[in-house]
């Protein structure tokens, strides 16, 4: 099994990535490699990171949706079988392997919770149906990080999109207007309605083993309360 960890980061979220990258290397395994991702105009800012798999996307505009494209792109960077996207301000908080946590039965876990039970996130229902042309989608896969999937369904999902709209996936995306668009929910609509039996598909309604990652939220910054925390869970 040929698992990469995929991290899309920039400029602002590097003293996250600090903490995520020491807590995988101290908690995680059951995977080949992390490949992290960053725009070509920021790379150099990784240079103290010691980092083995560094590769860079091209620089947007709104990056809010850059970095979207960037992760319907994964599988072109990792070269793996299946893909664990992470963000950079996610931190593993107990030892996991990848290929026991992330599994069921030998297929990788697809969470998913009804539209009438995820309150605003209903807002990525249109957003979704119009991505893919297809009418009816019930449900929200945004659930948590960690998020895993085939590249095989990666790249089916690409090339799905590029037939149906008549353009590239960046122009896809990038032309949605005010951010209107959302990577994981195209993708788990995508896999349940074309390659469900690839997937252990669980509806939250019945329940959810606890996380062992906690995710902040990037934009607030790393306070100095966040930082104690952090280092407490990764020393």
């Amino acid at each position: 099994m040929n698992i990469s960890i995929f991290i899309r980061t920039y400029k602002n979220d590097l003293e996250w990535l600090k903490y995520c990258l020491k807590s995988i290397h101290k908690y995680v395994t059951g995977y080949n490699r992390i490949v992290v991702c960053i725009p070509e105009n920021q790379v150099r800012l990784l240079k103290d990171f010691n980092l083995e798999y560094v590769v860079t996307c091209p620089v947007y505009e709104d990056d809010y949706l850059g970095q979207q494209v960037s992760k319907l792109m994964a599988d072109t960077y990792c070269g793996s079988e299946y893909v664990v996207y992470v963000d950079s301000d996610c931190v593993f908080t107990e030892p996991v392997d990848l290929t026991k946590r992330m599994f069921f039965k030998g297929k990788p876990i697809l969470y998913k919770t009804h539209y009438s039970k995820v309150g605003e996130a209903i807002c990525w229902k249109d957003v979704t149906e119009k991505s893919l042309n297809i009418k009816g989608i019930e449900w929200e896969y945004m659930r948590r990080m960690p998020i895993i999937y085939k590249s095989e369904t990666i790249k089916d999902l690409r090339d799905y999109l590029e037939l149906i709209h008549d353009r590239t996936l960046e122009n896809h995306v990038i032309a949605r207007k005010y951010r209107t668009y959302s990577e994981f929910n195209v993708l788990g609509a995508y896999a349940e309605s074309f390659c469900k039996d690839d997937y252990h598909i669980h509806d939250t309604e019945f329940g959810i083993e606890p996380n062992f990652l906690i995710q902040h939220w990037s934009w607030g910054g790393v306070t100095p309360e966040i930082r104690k925390h952090i280092e407490e869970i990764c020393k």
